[in-house]
């Protein structure tokens, strides 16, 4: 008997080195690995009297070294899992089996039908073998309620008794499947115990990139769908705790260009621009790993959008100075070039929907108006956009991608006739906007077509100012329908009573005491045009005049891009709603003591003020 045991024992070596080696999972693209010597740390299992060995962590040889000198310590009962016995880093060669058995899976079939075996109960997995059955219906798509809810359960239960040594490889597969299951299956409570586990480690420096970037990647996930305040608090804390351990690795410390475009795209949509440094260190592993020729476009539109999205909220709060910003810029441009001189030169690499949509909308926030050195890369661009028009419009719910293209033409205030062909293509997608699409794409639309002097489609409009009065719509999107309607010679005609609803919601929607300052400006030129320009006045409340007139009219001196494309709206708005009048706007402006040139002009016979 004895000498059998010894013989399965050796037979069971190659396992264990097979388990040991750190290898990458080949049917795993999301950046799942096989366990290795940080996880696997039961060797066999004694056959003849069912007794579980461990190997210490500081304790026994390299792979390869016999069994009898390895220093094995007996632990009775089969307790796979962490936090049991003497160590918790136990973890059996029969949880060792199930799970790369499920691994090894390669369909959803072969995965529910596994974990569907009555002689291998689900609840009696450890938490490794527990993650990577998740992991894996969450890698093929699962949408088995039952299935899925029992698998999250027992992961929670898992967690919640063994906190305190779970290993990172297993918080950021937990994670990552959580965040690609949440629209299947409830999975709040596992949410928060992951995001806990991640605030109250006192260190991560044993998170390695791959782990840190599929974290960051899924609270931007979770972050955006979730609706409960608390869990969307603590997965913000979670995010901020792995932000500190980003800014101590160094660019080249083993990153990769996926984990950098997850990491970016991430942090831009929770907008994490905390603590100092990060939107700088971020441009810089953008710059290393994303711009050349060989990175994959799809990493490149991901990571330029959420450099965009904190580039804007950074303008928005002020926290960055203008020759950091300009750093950040360069970078924008510089990567997007790339993929875009890709898609317009290079046999068989094909052009995305998502990744045009979110490459045009970062050159738009990055360029801030001032196309002159970019003309070439913008008619490459508005090429690519002609030959998938088509493609775009056929999407379901194109209608965000559609308005965020246009919104970004428009900011650049760049058109040829290669987009005007593109509009002619979605027009469709404009004149009959699906019943769930927000008031923020009919007004970006609206606004877009408004400043690049193009008629609306029939319906636009209307569909527009219908989904700002029937709800509470975003201060950025009304105030993008104001200065659309204030800005447009070619819209349909709008009745007064209709532009002063629009205006009344803008006021009870907009908090003037934490209204960004280039969204003030831009309301200053909707009252401005609202005072001047409509047959009855409009007057708006005290606190949010000042505020706007603090914004539009001192302007905003660490950018004055910002001054200077609000000026020219102003001005353009003034004299297509009154050509033929002389608006006083200058004159009464100096004065009240403001520094004010709007290029209109006038005379000091006459005054209007607003009140």
């Amino acid at each position: 008997m004895l000498r059998t045991s010894i013989r399965r024992l050796a037979r069971r070596s190659t396992l264990v080195d097979e388990l040991g080696a750190k290898r990458r999972d080949p049917y795993a693209t999301d950046g799942f690995k096989p366990l290795d010597d940080n996880y696997v740390w039961a060797y066999t299992r004694n056959i003849l009297d069912g007794t579980v060995y461990t190997k210490h962590s500081d304790g026994g040889a390299a792979r390869g070294t016999s069994f009898s000198t390895l220093g094995l310590t007996p632990t009775q009962g089969r307790e796979g899992g962490f936090g049991l016995g003497s160590n918790p880093k136990t973890f059996t060669v029969i949880d060792a089996e199930v799970s790369q058995q499920i691994a090894k899976c390669r369909s959803l079939e072969e995965v529910e039908g596994f974990l569907r075996r009555s002689d291998m109960p689900l609840e009696s997995f450890d938490l490794i073998t527990t993650c990577t059955a998740l992991h894996r219906l969450a890698r093929y798509s699962s949408t088995s309620p039952h299935l899925l809810q029992r698998t999250v359960d027992r992961m929670t239960d898992l967690l919640t008794e063994r906190a305190s040594s779970v290993p990172p490889r297993v918080i950021s597969n937990g994670l990552w499947s959580s965040a690609r299951l949440w629209c299947h299956t409830d999975c709040h409570h596992l949410v928060r115990a992951l995001v806990t586990v991640i605030s109250s480690l006192p260190s991560l420096e044993a998170f390695e990139p791959l782990h840190i970037a599929n974290c960051l990647w899924a609270c931007g996930s979770l972050h955006e769908n979730l609706s409960d305040a608390p869990t969307k608090q603590a997965v913000l804390a979670a995010a901020s705790h792995l932000v500190k351990c980003l800014l101590s690795r160094r660019p080249s410390a083993g990153f990769t260009e996926q984990n950098i475009s997850n990491i970016i795209w991430g942090l831009g949509v929770m907008e994490i621009l905390q603590p100092s440094g990060l939107l700088l260190h971020l441009s810089t592993l953008a710059e290393a790993h994303l711009n050349h020729h060989a990175a994959a476009t799809q990493s490149q539109a991901n990571a330029v959008w959420g450099l965009a999205k904190l580039l804007q909220a950074v303008e928005d709060r002020g926290a960055l100075s203008d020759i950091e910003k300009q750093q950040v810029r360069r970078v924008i441009q510089n990567v997007s070039f790339r993929s875009v001189t890709r898609w317009s030169s290079s046999q068989g690499v094909s052009a995305r929907p998502e990744e045009l949509g979110m490459v045009v909308w970062a050159l738009a926030v990055a360029l801030s108006g001032v196309t002159d050195a970019s003309r070439e890369t913008l008619t490459q661009l508005s090429s690519v956009l002609r030959s998938n028009a088509a493609s775009i419009a056929a999407l379901r719910g194109s209608d965000r991608l559609v308005s965020n293209i246009l919104w970004s033409f428009g900011t650049l205030r760049y058109w040829d006739d290669n987009l005007q062909h593109f509009l002619h293509t979605v027009t469709p997608v404009l004149s009959s906007p699906a019943e769930q699409s927000s008031a923020r794409n009919a007004c970006a639309s609206v606004w877009a077509l408004a400043v690049l002097d193009l008629p609306f489609p029939s319906g636009l409009l209307e569909a527009a100012v219908d989904r700002c009065l029937a709800g509470n719509p975003e201060p950025r999107a009304i105030t993008a329908l104001l200065i659309g309607v204030a800005a447009s010679v070619k819209r349909p005609i709008l009745s007064s009573r209709s532009i002063e609803s629009l205006c009344r919601v803008a006021e009870s929607v907009i908090d003037a005491e934490h209204l960004p300052p280039t969204l003030a400006a831009q309301l200053f030129t909707v009252q401005l045009w609202g005072h001047c320009c409509l047959p009855r006045p409009l007057y708006w409340s005290e606190c949010l005049l000042q505020k706007t007139v603090e914004c539009g009219v001192k302007g905003l001196p660490s950018d004055t891009r910002i001054v200077s494309g609000m000026q020219s709206a102003v001005r353009e708005a003034l004299e297509r709603a009154s050509p033929l009048s002389r608006v006083l706007v200058e004159p009464t402006a100096v004065r009240a003591g403001w520094d004010v040139d709007f290029g209109v002009g006038g005379e000091l016979g006459a005054d209007w003020m607003i009140t």
